[in-house]
């Protein structure tokens, strides 16, 4: 049994190398789960979460049958509130309704789901062994860690292209879909780059908390001006700039000047009111 535990958590390693869609770790760590399951007599793995009143049933595998939907919180609380306390496995009074479903299976561990309050996984069976009570954890612990480190990669990826002040995309962002603009039969690509007048003297006067805020406001004006699929970007200092697809001249003019209307309207930030102008220049991308 040892060995074809160990052998189910290695195949997990090597499934989860290199994922990065959250749903799809979460089934490979439940179709380890199922395999334990298989491979271990008696064996029964509910996943369950805590509402303050009942257990709601999310999922089983084993040999448990006609689970209910909800089950009886009261004698498995003081084990579900260690569980969470310590962090680590502890054993539960089950439910009622969970034992019958079980087969009468009495001895039962509630593992708590890691980043999830209020979720934990039963493991319950006629006995449970602590090797197989710390297989299962470090199942759980590893479909966890694989599911924190695709949310790192994905929050460094937002990272890599967005401007971290104003949350529009960034110089490379911009640079990138320029290069991969193309002409089509509605019009062509136009880029529009556009500067605030005056910016030093809102630093200056207010103080550059207040010179960040007006940035985050004009951009956020400036981005609600452009319809998809174009793209507002910040690439630096007070300078943005905007491409816009199947367009001509005249609706570049049109939006240069609605451009300079929206960021020249005056803001009111936390220190005070700021006013500032803005210029705005358009090329066709040929």
């Amino acid at each position: 049994d040892a060995q074809a535990w160990d052998a189910t958590l290695a195949r997990l390693t090597t499934q989860l190398l290199g994922v990065t869609d959250v749903a799809q770790i979460r089934q490979h760590g439940w179709e380890a789960a199922a395999e334990i399951c298989r491979i271990t007599p008696g064996l029964s793995v509910v996943v369950v979460e805590d509402d303050g009143a009942h257990l709601v049933v999310q999922r089983s595998v084993g040999p448990v049958q006609q689970l209910p939907g909800t089950l009886d919180r009261a004698p498995a609380a003081a084990g579900l509130a260690a569980a969470a306390s310590a962090h680590e496995p502890r054993h539960i009074t089950a439910p009622q309704q969970l034992v019958t479903s079980a087969g009468g299976a009495r001895s039962w561990a509630a593992i708590p789901m890691p980043d999830e309050p209020g979720r934990d996984l039963l493991l319950g069976g006629s006995v449970l062994h602590a090797e197989g009570v710390a297989l299962v954890q470090s199942l759980v612990a590893q479909t966890a860690l694989a599911v924190r480190a695709t949310s790192a990669y994905r929050e460094l990826e937002v990272q890599a292209r967005t401007d971290a002040l104003t949350g529009l995309a960034n110089r490379s962002t911009f640079s990138a879909a320029l290069a991969a603009a193309t002409s089509g039969a509605d019009g062509d690509p136009w880029v529009l780059f556009l500067d605030l007048d005056d910016f030093k003297l809102v630093n200056d006067r207010l103080g550059h908390a207040a010179g960040d805020e007006l940035l985050r406001a004009v951009g956020a004006r400036l981005a609600g001006v452009v319809r998809a699929p174009g793209l507002c970007a910040r690439l630096g200092g007070d300078e943005f700039a905007v491409l816009v697809h199947a367009a001509d001249a005249r609706d570049a003019e049109t939006l240069g000047r609605r451009l300079v209307e929206v960021a020249s309207t005056p803001v009111q930030l936390a220190a005070g009111t700021a006013r500032v102008g803005a210029s705005v220049g358009a090329a066709c991308v040929l």
